[in-house]
């Protein structure tokens, strides 16, 4: 075992923020008079800006470069530090300086310039405004509600008032042509001509738009108004509703067109895999953004960090990250500080977790009645000789079973996941966090930690280890930003975490890694458990807990035994729970940092709008596995005289006290840097909105051994163009490298075109727009090339590639050995042979997306729709080529870029939101149809149609298809075509001759079922709050998908496995309809169609149409019920903010799928012995949260 040197995190972070006060000179004003309709023309001019938390000084920079006016004041009259948060998008000068001032601010135009004043005038030399009437009036909503705080401005000049808490107003408006603006944040905006009237109520309506929400794109920010591209995001509020240990799963139905699927549910390897718009390779993994910078994964950060996740799916958004963006990526921005009084904020959660859906087993008498029939079957067929085989039960047995008064010695009854799980496990979760900022500091500040719990009952071993899974984790984040100078900004970004996980050991494995036996231990622990038959071993539950030495003797005895002797012989089982017992464990902690250091320089003294910014990060990690098996003596019965004896004629496996083995550990780390170095430009001329961005790219990584180090580097552009926010261009692209491909294929150029068109914005639309109550459409679209380099993964049809240097050739170990030196004491040595040709023109994968989009908002935005048509044609997909080879070749042959798949659909979003009064509702509904199809294989040119696998998905299950129903009689069965070494019988499902040969072969192959990622996805998320009360509900349905999944097979271990409650409705001549085919006897190497074996019984993975199950669900993913504390609690209290909320996860699952969660899979290759049921199930979470602001 190699040394590895551990590096632990920062444990202590030391942080000092001081508040520094700015002393700014007063400016000069120099005052010339104006003429009247200068001055109207000027606050006539139209205006862009979203100002999130923004100083007021900031946006009047803004205002003056956009609307090209200047602005005189003084900022200490003004309060010019002030931050202000609101969106403007086209509004008149006029309408934005009444979001952006103040009350007791005022304004002038004189020489066409703009004064602020601290004051209130009584009239304005540009306009004068006469006091000779009062207009007063109510303002209400569309259902009827007093607005209390609406700003009502005199339009032209600076008076203005609030309306009341009962909505009222009052007005001193001049004589003649007059008009008033109503605005409030949230609502549309209203104009009102002032004629003869002297009360004037208005209603406004509530404005349901997202527009001018800021997204997080490729190497920048944009609006929603401005984005051509295919980009979803999901807020912090929807995050930390979901109560998850990892950070996928909070995705889930949330975003349109990204797939989840959870495999497992184990504490620590509960991640979902995440398909952005499905599979387009073999590998489709995303990739990861945090803040900015590249990251390994995002699943463990702290849920109460983040600010936001977004996905960019289409090649406007992904191009830009080269060879790595063709799977899509996922964006990650965590919180950071701002302007304002430090807040504390604690959030607390406390929940429990049960098992989701799981096996239903037969007891005792049941099982031992069905395979009784399954012998009788078999005799009645022929298949038994009844002159020689004797069944594994006697009727008395089975009456005993039946009556249940049997000794439980000779006659067990045990429902072993009863027995050895928990009914509930606990997690928690706790996160502390100081946000805030100065003029020249922002700060946010993060300490969390995570602990969940395992299924396993925790029993007491004589070896002193755990039986019970578990995991912990430590977040710690800091994101700091320094305004060194008011153009300089130093950015810090620091987060960290500690992960520990532990699991028991199974005793069977092949694999001796302790990473494998880390990912396998409590997973094949459950593969016991499902396939134990209840009948085949006792279990006292009393003794297990060890309080007595009689309870320890008999611990150690009666519950190691693995055979009671049915049937004349010791039917030798594997005990499930000797493995939880002895088996040993296997504890793993990661220690990881990641660091990034930004600095940000404006040049507007060159031009304005241009930036410059460079980036550094740093990123650690190291992981450590000790992993510890063990042993235990095996018993079995003497069934006449009750006598407990060795199962084993070995004395070693008689002792009780078997230590745990030596400590197999190994480790494992990662160092990362990269540094980018970006150049910003961002301007407004008139009504021409243009941008830029120019990035160069380098990043290295170091795995610890002996691996060189991975290395990519490249260039990145973007450029947008906008004229009226009515249309829009981008062209972006990326020109970058890898090391891993010989020189003149290393680099690839990506490039991408982008075009939106606003029509809602069009003159002719008016009239349109009010007819159907269109409030916004724009239609977008996009077309690049996209780029993939790294290595592929082994999928069906799929040899396993390299994925380092595959232009050089390779050389293994092996090959025979060789006898050296002294004849008569020679030393033996292992050659090496010339395993892989290199190709020296291996690159990567190329990819063209092409995307589609419409955004579309109805009834004054209450109503919202996207929608997308999207494909994408995947070339130059490295392929083995030994299926279209000769035999006799002689060696392997290279690897090509030989591959080429399709993928292509259809997504959509719908969202509906309104109010009435302090009543509001809303619902979600999201919907997505992708299918792929593999368009050139590795696989001989005259292939058989049904054994080709170009033209079928990714994922694509082959075996037996079957025609419906089952063989009902002997004649049936001798007419049916015949499979060598295993004769039908009545009742057995009828597998189709395909060639029509009159053989059952693997020539007989096909593709059966859907693949094993969803073609069709749908999310459902209705949401209703009233007052200080919130609730809603999150459902997903997925539909056309296959899991292979099963539990009932026959084993080389479990001579006769277990029965389940669905095969009670079996096939018997009486039932000749059921659902389930006749049940066949498995001791005798048969298997009785469920499992993955083949039908000679062997474990060759082969699958057929009947076992295959629809994996089709609809899920209640997540349910939330918050309540906000009243402020005059709260106030008690001495706090600023309280809220209390209950959620749950994976709450009910409607499905046809039979055994476990349709998502559990069994993706993990642990040998001979573990080939199926080795996963742990999905989870069902309740939890009670807690929010909290000092």
């Amino acid at each position: 075992m190699k040394k590895r040197i551990r590096i632990h995190p920062l444990a202590r972070h030391v942080m000092k923020i001081t508040f520094l006060q700015m002393l700014l000179v007063c400016i000069g004003i120099s005052l010339c008079c104006a003429h009247t309709g200068i001055g109207q023309e000027l606050l006539d001019r139209r205006v862009t800006l979203i100002a999130d938390d923004m100083e007021i000084r900031e946006a009047i920079i803004r205002i003056e470069r956009e609307a090209k006016v200047k602005f005189v004041y003084s900022p200490n009259v003004i309060g010019a530090d002030r931050r202000v948060s609101f969106a403007a998008v086209n509004r008149k000068l006029s309408e934005v300086l009444a979001m952006l001032l103040p009350l007791n601010i005022s304004y002038r135009i004189i020489g066409g310039q703009i004064m602020l004043k601290n004051e209130v005038p009584q009239s304005l030399p540009d306009l004068p405004v006469s006091k000779d009437r009062k207009v007063s009036g109510k303002v209400t909503d569309n259902k009827g509600e007093a607005l209390p705080g609406v700003t009502v401005r005199l339009q032209g000049t600076s008076a203005a008032q609030i309306t009341d808490v009962n909505g009222m107003y009052a007005i001193q408006v001049p004589s003649g042509p007059a008009k008033l603006v109503f605005s409030y944040v949230g609502f549309t905006t209203l104009e009102r001509e002032v004629g003869n009237e002297t009360q004037i109520d208005v209603v406004l309506s509530e404005q349901y738009t997202d527009l001018n929400e800021v997204v997080v794109v490729g190497f920048g920010t944009q609006t929603k108004l401005a984005s051509v591209a295919a980009v979803s995001t999901v807020s912090a509020v929807d995050i930390v509703k979901a109560p998850v240990g990892d950070l996928t799963n909070a995705l889930t139905g949330r975003m349109a067109g990204v797939m989840t699927r959870q495999r497992q549910g184990r504490p620590g390897a509960s991640s979902a895999q995440i398909f952005i718009r499905g599979r387009a390779s073999n590998n489709s993994a995303a990739l990861i953004i945090v803040d900015g910078v590249e990251r390994e994964t995002f699943g463990d950060i702290d849920p109460n960090d983040i600010e936001s996740i977004s996905t960019l799916k289409d090649a406007a958004s992904t191009a830009l990250f080269g060879m790595k963006g063709a799977n899509g990526v996922i964006v990650v921005t965590t919180k950071r500080g701002s302007e304002g009084p430090a807040k504390v904020v604690y959030s607390g959660q406390i929940g429990f977790n049960t098992v989701g859906q799981r096996p239903k087993p037969l007891r005792a008498y049941e099982a031992a009645m069905l395979h009784n029939e399954a012998e009788e079957n078999m005799l009645n067929a022929g298949i038994l000789d009844r002159n020689t085989y004797k069944k594994y039960f006697t009727p008395q047995d089975i009456e005993t079973f039946r009556t249940g008064k049997g000794d439980p010695l000779l006659y067990p009854d045990v429902d072993w996941f009863e027995e050895l799980t928990q009914k509930v496990w606990l997690r928690h979760q706790h996160n502390i966090s100081l946000r805030g900022g100065s003029k020249k500091v922002s700060y946010f500040v993060s300490l969390g930690y995570m602990y969940e719990d395992g299924i396993f009952k925790k029993f007491d071993t004589p070896l002193g280890y755990r039986t019970s899974p578990y995991a912990k984790r430590t977040n710690f984040r800091s994101n700091l930003d320094y305004k060194l100078t008011p153009k300089t900004t130093l950015s810090l970004n620091l987060g960290g975490r500690i992960e520990n996980e532990y699991t028991n050991r199974a005793i069977k494995y092949t694999q001796t890694a302790a990473v494998a036996n880390f990912r396998t231990g409590a997973e094949a622990a459950f593969k016991w458990m499902y396939i134990a038959p209840s009948w085949s071993m006792p279990f006292d539950r009393e003794a297990a807990k060890r309080r007595t030495p009689e309870e320890i003797a008999l611990d150690d005895t009666y519950n190691q035994i693995v055979g009671v002797g049915f049937g004349g012989a010791l039917a030798y089982q594997e005990n499930p729970y000797i493995n939880l017992k002895r088996g040993g464990f296997t504890a793993g902690e990661k220690n990881i940092l990641e660091s990034a250091f930004i600095l940000k320089q404006e040049l507007d003294f060159i031009t304005p709008g241009l930036d410059i910014m460079g980036t550094f990060s740093y990123d650690q990690s190291s992981e450590f596995y000790r992993n510890q098996s063990g042993a235990g003596a095996n018993y079995t019965v003497n069934r006449e005289t009750r006598e407990i004896i060795p199962a084993y004629e070995n004395p070693a496996t008689i002792r009780i006290d078997d230590p745990l083995n030596a400590n197999t550990g190994v480790g494992d780390g990662l160092l990362k840097t990269n540094i980018q170095i970006q150049a910003n430009y961002r301007r407004t001329f008139g009504n021409h909105n243009v941008s830029g961005a120019l990035v160069a790219t380098r990043e290295i990584r170091y795995l610890t051994g002996i691996e060189a180090p991975r290395a990519f580097q490249g260039m990145v552009f973007r450029t947008t163009y906008n004229f009226k926010d009515k249309y829009f261009t981008e062209f972006n692209g990326s020109y970058q490298g890898s090391e891993n491909f010989d020189k003149g294929y290393r680099y690839g150029f990506f490039p991408t075109v982008g075009l939106g068109y606003t029509l809602s914005s069009e003159g002719f639309m008016e009239g349109i727009n009010k007819s159907i109550g269109l409030n916004y459409l724009k239609i977008r679209g996009s077309i690049g090339t996209v780029g993939y380099a790294t290595g592929n993964i082994s999928l069906v049809g799929y040899a396993s590639i390299p994925s380092r240097f595959l232009y050089l050739d390779a050389y293994s170990q092996g090959g025979g050995s060789f006898q050296l030196g002294n004849p008569t004491s020679p030393v033996t040595a292992t050659g090496y042979y010339h395993s892989q040709i290199g190709n020296p023109f291996a690159t990567f994968e190329t990819g063209l997306k092409r995307n589609i989009g419409i955004d579309a908002n109805f009834f004054n935005n209450r109503v919202q729709i996207v929608a997308d048509l999207f494909d994408e044609t995947r070339s130059n997909i490295l392929l083995s080529r030994a299926g279209a080879t000769f035999e006799h070749y002689g060696e392997d042959m290279p690897i090509f870029n030989y591959g080429k798949n399709y993928n292509g659909g259809i997504e959509a979003e719908l969202k509906l939101s309104n109010r009435s009064g302090p009543f509001r509702y809303g619902i979600n509904f999201q919907f997505s149809h992708i299918k792929n199809k593999r368009l050139i294989m590795d696989e001989p040119v005259n292939q058989k149609g049904n054994l080709r696998m170009a033209g079928s998905s990714i994922g694509q299950f082959f075996g037996y298809d079957v025609e419906k129903g089952f063989f009902q009689n002997q004649a049936e069965v001798d007419a049916w075509a015949k499979m060598e070494g295993f004769p039908f019988m009545p009742g057995d499902i009828r597998l189709k001759d395909i060639n029509g040969d009159g053989l059952i072969t693997p020539q007989d192959y096909t593709a059966i079922g859907y693949p094993d990622v969803p073609i069709d996805q749908y999310s459902l998320e209705p949401s209703i709050s009233f007052k200080r009360f919130s609730l809603s509900a999150l459902f997903q349905a997925v539909d056309k998908v296959s899991n292979e999944f099963n539990l009932v097979e026959t084993d080389a271990i479990f001579i006769v496995p277990q029965y389940y409650e669905h095969q009670l409705d079996r096939w018997t001549p009486e039932t000749p309809n059921a659902k389930y085919p006749a049940v066949r006897a498995a001791n005798i190497g048969q298997n009785r169609f469920f499992g993955r074996t083949d039908l000679k019984g062997n474990n060759t993975g082969i699958i057929n149409a009947f076992n295959l199950q629809d994996a089709s669900f609809i899920k209640l993913r997540n349910i939330s019920l918050q309540y906000a504390v009243p402020p005059r609690f709260v106030s008690r209290l001495g706090l600023s903010e309280a809220t209390v909320s209950v959620t749950g996860y994976n709450l009910y699952t409607w499905t046809k799928f039979v055994g476990l969660d349709p998502e559990n899979g069994d993706d993990l290759n642990v040998g001979t012995y573990v080939n199926r049921g080795v996963t742990y199930p999905n989870i069902r979470t309740y939890q009670l949260n807690v929010n909290i602001t000092f």
